[in-house]
């Protein structure tokens, strides 16, 4: 008696979960997409002038000095020997 009401419970559950999302789904997939701005009728910037600097920077080997939010760690003290 238990066990066919535990079977009549897990298949009303698995029917009402297929509904719902079958439900989801074809509201989703019939819904038109929503409406998107003409690219044509936005205004166009040029692109940004590029810099005047003749003289390229030199790579940097070492920590940077831009500042970064997350703080450079000190280093780690001699291990034991």
């Amino acid at each position: 008696m238990v066990v066919g009401a535990g079977l009549a419970g897990l298949a009303l559950g698995a029917a009402a979960a297929f509904a719902v999302t079958g439900l989801v789904f074809t509201v989703r997939v019939q819904l038109p997409p929503p409406p998107y701005p003409q690219f044509s009728s936005t205004p166009s910037y040029p692109p940004p002038p590029p810099p005047v600097s003749s003289v390229a920077p030199a790579p940097s080997v070492g920590p940077s000095s831009a500042p970064s939010l997350i703080p450079v760690p000190p280093p780690l003290p001699p291990g034991p020997r």
